[in-house]
């Protein structure tokens, strides 16, 4: 079997096939061949029986006739072979030709089928055969997997390019992320439908942390530039946690959104790689409960954020931004605060306290439109939850004053566990928007579409988008996939005149940002 057909595997692994195939092969050729010269020594016995029958003054007339109908001749040709037959002790010498000349075709189609088979089976148990550990709640889809013994590492890998849709990046992903890292561990890999990419590579050795990251970062790097040509290693971003299996896998997870954060914000620097000591692990635990105890002693408040819409020249929604008092970090947002906490009870506490807060707020300024919330996406898979939400939303009469957003990366990967949740929240007048979409995705196979009041581009792709052809492209196909939907369109952090005019002109109905107003601390300042 050809070496190459193998790529991504061990070359102990491949060896061992390639030596079994080759003898298993080797077994069944033998045993076709002897099976084909037991089915032509039957043709001969039964050639001869015929012409043992016929007369003397026949048997030069009829006998190459009967020989060749059975495939043999009576006559000896150049390569072929003699057979012997006896009939009512009489002797009869027919020839035929050997069989591998004979049968080559059914020969070639055979070992042609059985190297087809060998390597469809080899991929196959390679790619979907491997059991894996079943997980009760579907969210635990992104968190890395535990390491049995020493350390593993974990890295979320986010890039700028526009991948083709016929082309299976899962594989593609697999493939070259075992390949080039099988030094290191053992490699599993998860590819998003929102673009992204979450690798946990098994039992690595602490000292190669860094070289690890680098190397899954050139080898995706290099993946990607196969389908872009001009791809800079700038447009590749991984952000990896290197830690013990004892660690909370929630707080393995934050900490690389958070590395990947940090590599996304630097110029130069494309890897960033976070080792969760216990020191750290004990400091982002007593961080978490330090800010819950702010949530719970009312330090924190609410800023809203407009979103205007260009054709009704006015404000259709405030998204809701929350913002917590910390001594040491002064006032930060619901994003710095989101990377400090680790349990679903923890999301769940924030997610209350702004519900609540929004609600309060509703309350006292009803006549001052509809405002956005973010939510974990936790508390929306959780039914206690959605049930709580929903009795706080009838008790204060808001559901007509309420959306939600939720990222499209959650909608890809829990669309069906959410559709519940969320027809319940539209029937009391509720809103879902689109969050954070960076690129094109099939939107009218994406979970929830039907009930998508609006999709919103993000910060990323919207940034000094008037500089990049490919950014300006992309807009432009989701707008259409939106447009066919009947779904509008808005930006998020416009800055700029030149980025309004640019969005503008590739059909994107709204926006939102610094350039129309900052976050304001009163719903009614807005207006």
């Amino acid at each position: 079997m050809p070496s190459q057909l193998l790529d991504g595997y061990s070359s102990q692994y491949r060896n061992k096939l390639i030596a079994v195939s080759l003898v298993v092969l080797l077994c069944l050729n033998f045993l076709i061949q002897h099976l084909l010269h037991m089915q032509i020594h039957s043709q001969g016995e039964a050639a001869a029986a015929e012409i043992t029958q016929l007369t003397a003054s026949k048997v030069e007339q009829d006998a190459e006739s009967i020989a060749a109908n059975h495939g043999f001749s009576t006559l000896p040709l150049a390569k072929h072979e003699a057979h012997r037959f006896v009939v009512n002790e009489r002797s009869v010498v027919l020839y035929h030709e050997p069989v591998w000349v004979s049968h080559g075709h059914l020969l070639i189609f055979f070992n042609l089928l059985f190297f087809g088979l060998v390597l469809f089976v080899h991929r196959w148990w390679f790619l979907y055969g491997k059991p894996e550990p079943k997980e009760d709640n579907d969210e635990r889809t992104l968190l890395p997997i535990k390491s049995e013994e020493g350390y593993a590492l974990f890295a979320l890998v986010h890039w700028q390019c526009h991948s083709p849709k016929e082309v299976d990046l899962q594989l593609h992903f697999q493939l070259a992320l075992v390949k080039g890292l099988s030094e290191f561990g053992t490699v599993a890999v998860k590819y998003l439908p929102s673009g992204a990419l979450a690798v946990t590579v098994k039992q690595v050795d602490t000292s190669k942390g860094m070289e690890l990251a680098k190397q899954m970062h050139e080898i995706v790097f290099k993946v990607m530039l196969a389908f872009r040509g001009d791809l800079s290693r700038s447009k590749v971003k991984l952000g990896a946690c290197l830690y013990q299996e004892n660690k909370q896998q929630t707080q393995v997870y934050q900490s690389a959104k958070s590395a990947l954060a940090i590599a996304q914000n630097q110029v130069w620097q494309h890897t960033h790689l976070v080792h969760l000591t216990e020191l750290l692990a004990r400091r982002l635990n007593e961080d978490g409960e330090m800010l819950l105890t702010h949530l719970k002693t009312g330090q924190f408040s609410l800023f809203f954020q407009p979103l205007f819409d260009f054709l009704v020249e006015d404000v259709i929604v405030s998204e809701a931004l929350l913002r917590v008092s910390h001594k040491e970090m002064g006032r930060i947002s619901a994003k710095q605060v989101m990377q400090h906490l680790y349990t679903p009870e923890q999301f769940q506490f924030l997610d209350r306290a702004i519900v609540k807060q929004v609600l309060s707020v509703y309350q006292q300024e009803k006549s001052f439109g509809k405002v956005s919330i973010n939510l974990h996406i936790n508390s929306w898979l959780d039914q206690t939850f959605i049930d709580w939400l929903e009795q706080q939303i009838v008790a204060a009469h808001g559901g007509s004053a309420i959306g939600f957003e939720l990222s499209i990366e959650d909608v890809h990967l829990h669309g069906e566990r959410l559709l519940q949740a969320f027809r319940r929240l539209k029937g009391l007048g509720c809103d879902l928007y689109l969050d954070n979409v960076t690129q094109t995705v099939s939107l009218a196979s994406t979970p929830l579409i039907k009930q998508v009041k609006a999709i919103k581009l993000s910060y990323e792709l919207v940034h000094e988008i008037e500089k990049s052809a490919y950014r300006k492209r992309t807009v432009r196909q989701i707008v259409t996939q939106a447009r066919g939907l009947g779904i509008p369109v808005y930006a998020v952090g416009i800055e700029t005149q030149s980025e309004l005019s640019c969005i503008k002109s590739l059909g994107v109905k709204g926006a939102q940002g610094h350039y129309f107003s900052a976050p304001l601390e009163q719903l009614a300042d807005i207006h």
